[in-house]
């Protein structure tokens, strides 16, 4: 493993190379549930152990279903728009560019300046797909997405929202909802997590239900929620499957399809912040 790894921060190193390594472990394996030949080959260049970011059975499910299902929302959605936008946040050593390009949609990956440099090392550039290094909360990299049309532009967060706090995690929806319009939004969305006592840190954004996240901003318009734990229930241990018939365990996170939309909805009155 290169040394440069063991000197990240342990949470931010786990947060970079556990979803690679899961989707190769997968890609691996007899039955794939999805094939990323990419992270296959990052991993093997990059000399990770296999015990190097263990994960949970639970961990690994939820990369895995969130991985499936968000490239065949993609892919029916290249469909209907074979020219689409895809804003991918909080890329980190997502592969899945590779995975559904249809050789005409146009890619953004962006995250924090030091996780782009380390991703333009490790994965070749493309063309048709671009790089932008900075806070998502900088609105200024708005202005670098290139959109002919509103409608063909897909916003990717993945577990973006997951770890942010509750200020940043409404400022960028609201970022999100005020400059994209007319866009779909997918996004993991957990409940709201308990403030860290151990290091005097407030806990992450969450929702108690769903459908909250139109209080958020009047823009936005919930139009699916997958819960995690009835995705994929073949891929599940018989534990984990003991575990979501309790309604809390099943609804504790999903995956999120929202409309960006420029009218809004006139019933939802946005929450301030606070």
């Amino acid at each position: 493993m290169p040394s440069w790894i063991e000197l990240l921060p342990p949470e931010v190193a786990r947060s970079l190379m556990l979803p690679l390594l899961v989707r190769a472990r997968v890609s691996l394996a007899d039955r794939a549930l999805f094939r990323d030949d990419l992270a296959v080959e990052l991993v093997r260049r990059l000399e990770l152990p296999d015990t190097a970011f263990t994960a949970s059975p639970v961990e690994t499910h939820a990369i895995m279903a969130r991985t499936r299902l968000l490239d065949t929302e993609l892919g029916h959605a290249l469909h209907l728009q074979p020219f689409l936008t895809v804003i991918n946040l909080g890329a980190g050593l997502d592969t899945r560019f590779n995975r559904v390009d249809n050789g005409r949609l146009l890619w953004y990956d962006l995250d924090l300046p030091d996780i782009i440099h380390v991703r333009n090392r490790l994965i070749s550039k493309h063309e048709r797909c671009r790089s932008i290094g900075c806070s998502l909360l900088d609105a200024s990299w708005v202005l670098d997405i290139v959109r002919d049309d509103p409608r063909r532009v897909v916003v990717i967060a993945d577990d973006l929202f997951t770890r942010l706090q509750d200020r940043p995690a409404r400022k960028l929806l609201r970022l999100l909802a005020r400059s994209f319009p007319d866009a779909l939004l997918y996004s993991l969305v957990s409940k709201p997590k308990r403030p860290d006592e151990r290091h005097d840190q407030p806990g992450c954004w969450g929702l108690v239900k769903v459908r909250d996240i139109e209080r958020v901003d009047p823009r936005l318009t919930l139009e699916r929620a997958w819960p995690i734990a009835e995705l994929f229930p073949e891929c599940q241990s018989g534990w984990q499957k003991f575990q979501n018939q309790f309604y809390f365990n099943r609804n504790n996170d999903q995956i999120l399809r929202l409309r960006l939309s420029p009218k809004g909805n006139p019933t939802v009155r946005a929450t301030e912040d606070g």
